[in-house]
């Protein structure tokens, strides 16, 4: 039981980094284009 629980909580720190990840290259994407509209 308490190996399940560790488990989920491990699965859980995964999809939040995934998510995290995610995000994170989708604002570098947006400044990116940004940029070169600018120039």
């Amino acid at each position: 039981m308490l190996l399940f629980v560790q488990n989920k909580r491990i699965f859980a720190g995964l999809s939040v980094s995934r998510w995290g990840w995610l995000l994170h290259n989708a604002a570098k994407n947006t400044v990116g284009a940004r940029k070169k509209r600018l120039k």
